[in-house]
């Protein structure tokens, strides 16, 4: 599921879970184990990318409808863990971003420090409320903080997917750059953001991101409870069907 290599004091961690890297719990839990090493191993940068033509294409839908309700109330309390992990991870994260980026698969690159992606004919984009699924709170101060202005309605509320220009427009990323210099380039810029102190960096990083936090932690107050308690609905997972079944016909 997981690939994680250190090389040059740079973790390369690579999405390999089936056909389009999708996003189970098995897969959060070992990206969670792996940050809290990488945390305090040699590594200066993370670089995360995935396997084949898609980052990820986000969360696991099938073993979502397959494994039930315990399942389903698990994945949401770990998936706000993860994307909170990842954007407060003390060492510089860059998403190399291989191919298609969708949903979680999205929200996880956003959660990165820096966001590059191959000049290829894949699709980054939220698509949650067309599933029928609310935003969590992380993911949504997060775009709010990235998604240039007048763009976060489209994105949240349109679930438009988006081509490496259009993404870049719209803020999901930083950079565009060839196919096979996407992980060259992602080398270049770990290695660079690594070699500053590493106290020196996450202090900057935590005083960028420290509003984005302070209204994580009001939202949640305030939303992110009915968001996951709605995640626990009948309404939710026949959303999910329909969606499935739609794609099926496709």
């Amino acid at each position: 599921m997981l690939k994680v290599e250190i090389k040059n004091s740079i973790a390369e961690m690579v999405l390999d879970d089936g056909k389009v890297n999708a996003i189970n719990i098995e897969l959060m839990t070992q990206i969670m184990d792996e940050l809290d090493e990488i945390e305090f191993s040699n590594a200066n940068a993370l670089i995360i990318t995935g396997r084949g033509k898609s980052f990820s294409a986000g969360i696991d839908l099938v073993r979502m409808l397959k494994e039930g309700d315990d399942y389903r109330r698990q994945f949401i309390i770990d998936l706000e863990a993860l994307f909170k992990k990842v954007y407060t991870f003390k060492k510089p994260v860059i998403a190399a971003i291989n191919g298609h980026a969708v949903a979680g698969g999205c929200i996880l690159a956003a959660c990165c420090d820096y966001r590059i992606m191959a000049d290829v004919k894949a699709k980054m984009g939220v698509t949650e409320l067309k599933v029928g699924i609310p935003f969590p709170s992380v993911p949504m101060e997060v775009f709010r903080s990235i998604v240039h202005k007048g763009y976060l309605n489209e994105v949240v509320y349109m679930g438009q997917l988006y081509e490496p220009r259009g993404a870049m427009k719209r803020g999901l990323i930083n950079e565009i750059v060839a196919q096979e210099n996407l992980m060259e380039r992602s080398r270049e810029l770990a290695a660079e953001l690594g070699a500053v102190p590493h106290q020196a960096f996450w202090l900057t990083k935590k005083s960028l991101i420290l509003p984005v936090l302070e209204k994580i932690e009001k939202n949640e107050a305030e939303v992110g409870k009915d968001v996951v308690v709605y995640w626990d609905t009948e309404e939710v997972k026949n959303s999910m069907q329909s969606f499935m079944d739609s794609i099926a016909k496709k």
